[in-house]
């Protein structure tokens, strides 16, 4: 009997542990991979200790993998891919129409502004908005430091998430967003834009003229960054 109990007892700890191993070696990764490369770019480690240090896997993300593993990776959710007819049903774009007229009645002034700076139309500007965001009403719930280590750790693409964990550390570093203000989709799109860290280092505008390209906040900054 004592010998059934201590086998049931390993049996319990045993996917605890694996668990501890798998984040053991994210730790691992983040230290010797990514902290060099980081560094490389200018990354001071107090910087790269804030946004990482604490970070757990968060392995209810689609579409990873376990490295070195040949299993095929979680299903994606994009609805554009996965069920386009919704995602273009009537419905839901009279919602979006009616919803982005609304809104160009409102922000007239800026979209002018804009197409006069860039020479976008503010109709095409607003239905960028409006179909990555829902014109910036959708819930964006991620730790993007979290995700895009992830997803740099065990998605089917790692090289591209490496990458751009590494310009989300620059951002940072360059003052142009805090770490906590760094907020994402599972895919580790920024902000209302949905822009990938080098898109936002790329083409993210400080519109409304307060010293900080603002794409989770503020109206202006969003609509002039995707112009």
């Amino acid at each position: 009997m004592l010998r059934f109990a201590a086998f049931l007892a390993l049996l319990l700890v045993a996917v605890p542990a694996a668990a501890q191993s798998l984040q053991a070696r994210y730790e691992a990764f983040l230290e010797q991979t990514i902290w060099p490369n980081a560094n490389r770019a200018g990354v001071s480690r107090a910087n790269f200790d804030k946004a990482m240090g604490s970070k757990r896997l968060n392995t209810d993300i689609p579409g990873l993998v376990e490295p070195g593993s040949k299993e095929p990776p979680r299903r994606m959710r994009q609805a554009e891919f996965s069920a386009p007819a919704k995602y273009f049903n009537e419905r839901n774009l009279g919602y979006v129409t009616a919803t982005g007229r609304s809104l160009a009645r409102k922000h007239a002034g800026t979209l002018a502004a804009i197409e006069k700076a860039y020479g976008v139309p503010g109709r095409i500007v607003l239905a960028i908005w409006g179909r990555e965001s829902g014109f910036g009403r959708v819930d964006i719930p991620h730790d993007a430091f979290q995700v895009l280590g992830t997803k740099a750790f065990m998605s089917t693409r790692p090289d591209l998430f490496r990458r751009e964990l590494i310009n989300a550390l620059v951002i940072v570093q360059q003052g142009l967003a805090s770490s906590r203000e760094m907020r994402s989709s599972w895919a580790g799109a920024l902000g209302q834009p949905q822009f990938l860290p080098s898109s936002y280092l790329q083409y993210a505008v400080d519109f409304d003229g307060n010293g900080h390209a603002d794409i989770w906040n503020s109206v202006p900054d969003t609509l002039a960054s995707i112009a």
